[in-house]
């Protein structure tokens, strides 16, 4: 083996000339290299090789030798160096295209949006503080490492949805990759790419409720760019590391309520009020509205009741922040207000001092003595037929159910029919006395039909028209008329034609 090196070297070492004579000392280190190589078997040969090739490099002219000691290492050396070369930088660049680091700056993050849902895992909605960016990232692991561009599709009022893929035929979910000429090797490239192309991605806007997807369809991270793409961060949006980080929780805190009160200058009622603040509630949401509230004492009575206050305390224009109109409380103590919103019921507990009872009137525990008129006798059916019912105290008289209303003395209903009636009256004081009365006296028959409960004379004094009044006189059954045409004594005219038809139709038997 030596001897061939030696001999090769020598060879090469006749055409050439002026090399360096380093070049010696690297084949003379070669040859020891290989020395230590060789078989321990060998050894003798070894030795007898070292002797010949020292005899034949002292033949040979010192400056060729070192020349082509020189060259051959030279010829070998660099194509390893060139392989390894040439496979680094290819591991080297791989690496920095996609050096991500999942969750990143997530205290940055919940500056531009959060969630307000407080969930062990995340439910992918998210509101956001102003416009964003949205891009997803995939690994290796979940297909074609790359960069995904969003779909932003408007699934509701206020409500977004975000997605970055879609199904294909064959049921495989396909990742829509920003496919581009230019080199997106980092975060940085890629935020130069959305600077100088920012119309090219869709923006989500901070007034809807953002859905991401989630599981198999959430890319490995998602990145968040402002809408001019500056990198914010990044999150995984299925980590429970992002629901806690991104969770804001002040939506859902019961919002105050502040309740005033003042007496009336004579003291006898407290006139209240209540203000309302509901609108830090997010509008994607559905947002929050004051829908009724009521009062109620200690003892749970109700004082003030929900529909009453709908009618006349609250201002329908105002209900997300404003102020009730003023409503009376007439007693002392503590009281609750139960303010329902659509989201929720605030109570809160407030105190009325001071109230003077106003003086109360003495209750009379008088009972009326209630009366009527005569009833009727030998009228035809279906006359109304006047029934005036007396009080001895003001009450307000009722006939049936029918009332006179205010309190008097005495008040005339009219009946048409036999039957039962009840006459009641009621004092102010709450007094009530009833009396049943049986009307017997209406017939049916023109020969019981008694004229003289129609009256044997009089004036009447018919309705006004065009400026002229009529007067009929009746004169012992006879009806005279002094202009215009019988408005009067309707009901003697039909029991007298009742009278006249029955007699008639005897006379003709």
């Amino acid at each position: 083996m030596k001897k061939t090196i030696v001999c090769m070297l020598l060879a090469l070492s006749v055409s050439s000339s002026l090399y360096s004579p380093q070049i010696v000392l690297a084949a003379e280190q070669s040859e020891e290299t290989l020395e230590e190589h060789s078989n321990a078997g060998a050894s003798d040969d070894a030795d007898n090789s070292k002797d010949d090739q020292t005899t034949q490099t002292e033949q040979a002219p010192k400056g060729d030798t070192t020349t082509k000691a020189e060259q051959t290492p030279q010829q070998e050396q660099p194509t390893k160096t060139e392989e390894t070369q040439s496979e680094e930088p290819t591991q080297s660049e791989e690496e920095t295209q996609f050096s991500i680091t999942v969750n990143e700056n997530l205290d940055i993050l919940r500056k531009k949006l959060v969630t307000p849902f407080n969930e062990q895992i995340t439910s992918g909605r998210y509101l956001l503080s102003e416009d964003l960016i949205f891009i997803g990232y995939v690994d290796s692991t979940r297909g074609e490492e790359g960069f995904i561009a969003p779909s932003i599709t408007k699934t509701a009022d206020k409500v977004s949805s975000i997605s970055f893929g879609e199904y294909s035929d064959n049921g495989e979910y396909t990742w829509g990759y920003v496919r581009t000429n230019d080199s997106l090797s980092d975060i940085k490239s890629l935020s130069e790419y959305i600077k100088k192309h920012t119309g090219e991605f869709q923006t989500a806007s901070h007034k809807d409720l953002i859905s991401f997807p989630l599981k198999t369809e959430a890319p490995t991270t998602v990145l968040v760019f402002t809408p001019q793409g500056d990198y914010l961060g990044n999150m995984d949006v299925n980590s429970t590391e992002v629901a806690h980080a991104l969770y804001d929780g002040t939506f859902l805190e019961t919002p105050s309520i502040k309740i005033s009160s003042s007496l009336t200058e004579d003291k006898n009622q407290a006139e209240v009020s209540v203000s309302y603040d509901f609108s830090h509630y997010p509008d994607q949401l559905g947002g929050e509205y004051l829908m009724n509230f009521d009062v109620k004492d200690a003892k749970g009575n109700v004082v003030l009741s929900s529909e009453e206050a709908l009618k006349k305390y609250i201002d329908t224009g105002n209900t997300v922040k404003g102020v009730t109109r003023v409503f009376p409380i007439s007693m002392n103590g503590t009281f609750t207000l139960s303010m329902r919103t659509n989201v929720r019921t605030i109570t809160s507990d407030f105190k009325i001092n001071g109230v003077s009872s106003p003086k109360q009137e003495e209750i009379s525990t008088v009972k009326p003595e209630i009366s009527y008129s005569e009833l009727p006798n030998g009228i035809l059916t279906g006359t109304n037929y006047p029934l005036t019912v007396y009080s001895s105290i003001d009450s307000v008289l009722m006939l049936n159910g029918e009332s006179s209303q205010t309190p008097c003395k005495e008040y005339t209903f009219s009946v048409s029919h036999n039957g039962k009636y009840k006459i009641t009256a009621i004092t102010s004081s709450g007094v009530e006395v009833s009396k049943t009365i049986e009307v017997t006296g209406f017939v049916d028959k023109a020969e019981e039909i008694n004229m003289d409960m129609y009256g044997t004379g009089g004036t009447t004094l018919l309705p006004q028209t065009g400026g002229v009044s009529w007067v009929a006189i009746t004169l012992s059954g006879v009806l005279l008329i002094i202009g215009g045409t019988i408005l009067s004594c309707k009901d003697k005219i039909l029991a007298l034609s009742a009278q006249f038809k029955e007699r008639r139709w005897h006379n003709e038997d």
